[in-house]
């Protein structure tokens, strides 16, 4: 067993806060871990569990408490996800009878992954929680989109932000990444991850081809059918977003720099027929209904026509 910081990239001043800040019993009770998705916030959130808990700063990696670290379950945090796209109160409450348990460690941590998902009943049910916590115990709330956690639940815990990885830590996290890919993936991992994927390179090129043609019934039955998949309007979104900065880039100013450097020829094409500001407003609005749970048929309809106005 090593010790599990070790093998973050990236984030070196954060980290060095944090376990200094261990070393000195001055850890945070609550916190918000912010940043972009896919950078290492949850990695980082439960290698705490191992800092705090083993007699060593750093972590020495192979103590019997190290060594415990790596058991499921661990005894040193409790990790919640979403079920179903939300954080729900039953699994708050799962939180409360964890915490009303005795331990053996000097520290626990509750670390809560893409805390923008929980439910107001939830986020109301921890607040308590999180402003007093037992003795000894951490509450981590991680998310990549800070705005959308309640008030009360940000004004609670102290806040820890993440910046996206570098393109050298990205490549060595992601063998095989050319650079256009790293930088296109704007320091994210799970970007990365995908983007040398068949399957995503295709959704990519489905994505690009309805900006080009959104009203060709063959090029929007296929979008459509990507964009009914909650898992991948992220990366369609990226997708969307990146090109269209690319087309914009490459009207006012020729020889700048693109992300979409594969496909050149084709962004320049975009940016020679289009109306790129109402493009932008429009794939803005997107976002707004796509998260307000419009229909996604809709959504996608009411783009197309914004795209060919």
């Amino acid at each position: 067993m090593a010790r599990q910081l070790d093998s973050v990239l990236g984030h070196n001043k954060t980290i060095e806060k944090l376990t200094s800040s261990i070393a000195t019993g001055s850890l945070f009770t609550s916190a918000i871990f912010t940043g972009p998705e896919g950078v290492g916030k949850k990695k980082v959130a439960i290698s705490l569990s191992q800092e705090a808990n083993c007699a060593r700063s750093p972590a020495c990696g192979h103590c019997a408490e190290c060594v415990r670290f790596s058991m499921i379950p661990n005894e040193g945090y409790l990790l919640l996800e979403p079920e179903n796209g939300k954080i729900k109160i039953e699994q708050v409450r799962d939180v409360i009878d964890y915490l009303s348990l005795r331990s053996r460690l000097k520290d626990r941590f509750i670390i809560i992954n893409e805390a923008e998902k929980l439910t107001p009943q939830a986020a109301n049910a921890l607040l308590k929680s999180i402003e007093e916590p037992p003795q000894g115990v951490h509450f981590i709330l991680v998310t990549s989109n800070l705005a959308m956690l309640l008030p009360t639940i940000r004004s609670r815990c102290q806040v820890v932000s993440f910046s996206a990885l570098s393109t050298d830590d990205l490549k060595k996290m992601v063998p095989g990444l050319e650079d256009w890919q790293a930088e296109w993936s704007f320091g994210r991992v799970t970007l990365a991850q995908k983007i040398i994927e068949d399957e995503w390179q295709q959704l990519r090129k489905t994505s690009i081809n309805f900006l080009h043609r959104p009203l060709d019934g063959n090029i929007f039955a296929n979008m459509a059918r990507e964009f009914s998949d909650n898992s991948k309007f992220e990366y369609i979104f990226h997708t969307w977003m990146t090109y269209l900065r690319d087309a914009m880039v490459s009207h006012a100013r020729p020889h700048q720099h693109l992300y979409n450097r594969d496909i050149e020829s084709y962004v320049h094409k975009f940016a020679d027929h289009r109306n790129l500001q109402k493009n932008q407003e429009a794939l803005f609005t997107v976002t707004s209904d796509y998260l307000g749970n419009v229909d996604k048929n809709l959504i996608l309809e009411n783009l197309a026509l914004a795209l060919e106005s």
